[in-house]
């Protein structure tokens, strides 16, 4: 059973100790996460800057491919033709001409 002291601990460590020396602590049990909202956006920043580099360079950074396409095996941020779709794609253009 805890008791009130066992709570000041836990709030001494929560907010002096693992600040000081950087700890994440996470209680899945609690909902307690003690990730800043710093980190959070830092990593976010990082994200969305390399989502960007990639996009200039003209890379593909989708999850999947559109219909009629394919990622490339060898490298995943380009696509080539998938041929037996782009046939289907072909007739129907054609059909509705």
């Amino acid at each position: 059973m805890l008791n009130r002291s066992h709570y000041t601990d836990a709030g001494h460590y929560l907010n002096n100790v693992f600040v000081r020396y950087q700890i994440r602590f996470i209680a899945l049990n609690n909902g307690i996460d003690t990730a800043t909202s710093h980190m959070n956006t830092t990593t976010s920043v990082n994200v969305r800057g390399t989502l960007n580099v990639n996009r200039e360079k003209g890379k593909f950074i989708g999850s999947f491919a559109a219909y009629g396409y394919l990622k490339a095996p060898a490298d995943h941020h380009s696509c080539r033709v998938h041929s037996a779709q782009f046939r289907d794609n072909s007739l129907c253009v054609n059909l509705l001409r």
